[in-house]
């Protein structure tokens, strides 16, 4: 009836726009990647499934991927690459403070027929130390001491930032993939739901406003099961990269 056709009019003219405005989106996306892997602006995009593949997911055990985290991430390793650095300086600076031994020899050498010995040896050995520096020495130790309590301070800090955001990127994946196993069925439901009202309609049971509904349904539950596949994978690479794992290793070139 023409009222039917007006509002599936209507709403085809909506969805048109809307897929326009979906591919303009798209292309800036496109080039964006681009950009970021150094290619084209122009190439083209195009998403593949991975199936999973090397993608070896860290077990729920969230210590566990803390101490990963830890060790991998390459902010803490500089830091600790810092701390070393600073304890090989102070034992440097101790070093100046003790007594220094040395030991010097020589030998001199004249022709003269008249001298009994042409060579003349000599060889000194002593010990130097400062006994008064104005503290020069211990204020560079103190010092020293002052840098290596911020660096641990910074470390302290870096590392609750980081556990933070492990556990946040993990509780994201636990929550997509329990989206995933909630809309499992969706999907087929709402295509059953969809056959059964085009049927009603064919049959003049039902109106063409339920089977708009249902068609509504139908993408709701698809968009919410592409969501929350999309989410996965981004959970998925998150908390690999927040433990410092290389994403080309674990996810193939």
């Amino acid at each position: 009836t023409r009222n039917d056709l007006l509002q599936v009019q209507v709403r085809l003219s909506d969805a048109r726009q809307k897929l326009i405005s979906l591919e303009s989106m798209k292309a800036v996306r496109a080039a964006n990647l681009n950009y970021l892997l150094l290619r084209p602006l122009k190439d083209d995009v195009r998403a593949i499934e991975d199936e999973g593949k090397g993608a070896a997911l860290p077990g729920p055990d969230l210590e566990k991927a803390w101490e990963t985290a830890v060790e991998q991430r390459p902010e803490i390793r500089i830091v600790d690459a810092t701390l070393k650095a600073v304890d090989l300086e102070r034992s440097s600076q101790k070093a100046d403070f003790l007594p220094k031994f040395f030991v010097r020899g020589s030998r001199d050498y004249m022709e003269n027929s008249y001298q009994l010995h042409e060579s003349n040896w000599s060889l000194i050995v002593g010990m130097d130390i400062s006994l008064f520096e104005g503290g020069r020495t211990a204020a560079e130790l103190q010092k020293n001491r002052s840098r290596k309590q911020q660096f641990l301070e910074q470390r302290a800090k870096l590392v609750d930032e980081i556990r933070l955001e492990v556990q946040r990127h993990m509780l994201d994946r636990q929550n997509a993939q329990a989206r995933i196993l909630a809309n499992m069925d969706a999907v087929d439901q709402a295509q059953e739901n969809l056959r059964i009202n085009k049927r009603r309609y064919e049959e003049g049971e039902g109106t063409a406003t339920d089977v708009l509904d249902a068609v509504t349904l139908l993408t709701v539950a698809e968009t919410n099961h592409i969501r929350s596949q999309y989410d996965y994978r981004k959970a998925d690479a998150a908390v690999h990269y927040a433990i410092g794992a290389d994403l080309l290793e674990v996810y193939g070139r």
